[in-house]
């Protein structure tokens, strides 16, 4: 996030992180589940330490909780002073983990964005229409929100590029992952 609002905007993520504390998914007012299961409650406990130790800030979080349950649960979790090489921002770490990159001009946030070897999506807020066209059109990513996140529906194609490029789900472009076309040139003559 851009330099100029990045304490205030960590400030107010942190804050809202209480409300996302992990619960008994099958509890009506549960907003986050425990994590898939108890070795990945211990890889990202490892991932977080291995990148503390490169430098980075624990800002909140990042302890197991609910252990009584047996569950893997794992409370919001928020990483500042993050180099670009920390595993906290080069590793897709499938836990409730936020590293936070600042920059302070577009291209460093192309080139923040674009540094790394993932690529399903990116989010991008901004009251800049043509910023929004140039970043969106600059990112390595399979989709890019714009002022939103996570939105979509079945008639676009999901997926990444990079290492989650596995192909696209959704939309009629799923049907490729689904078919093995073949062409069959035959000359008479």
């Amino acid at each position: 996030m851009h330099e100029d609002i990045a304490e205030e905007v960590i400030t107010r993520v942190i804050e809202t992180s209480a409300a996302w504390q992990p619960a008994d998914p099958l509890l009506p007012d549960t907003l986050m589940g425990p994590l898939v299961d108890k070795s990945s409650l211990t890889r990202i406990q490892k991932q977080l330490a291995q990148g503390l130790e490169q430098g980075a800030t624990l800002r909140s979080g990042g302890s197991a909780v609910h252990t009584e349950t047996g569950g893997p649960y794992l409370e919001p979790t928020v990483i500042t002073d993050a180099a670009r090489d920390n595993l906290l921002v080069q590793e897709e770490l499938f836990g409730p983990v936020l590293a936070v990159q600042t920059f302070s001009t577009e291209a460093e946030a192309i080139e923040i964005a674009r540094d790394t070897p993932y690529g399903l999506a990116a989010g991008l807020w901004t009251s800049d229409l043509g910023r929004a066209h140039r970043v969106s059109n600059a990112m390595h990513a399979g989709i890019v929100w714009v002022n939103c996140y996570e939105e979509g529906d079945m008639s676009v194609p999901f997926g990444g590029v990079k290492l989650t490029g596995g192909g696209r789900d959704k939309s009629h472009h799923a049907m490729d992952e689904y078919t093995d076309l073949k062409t069959t040139w035959v000359k008479y003559g």
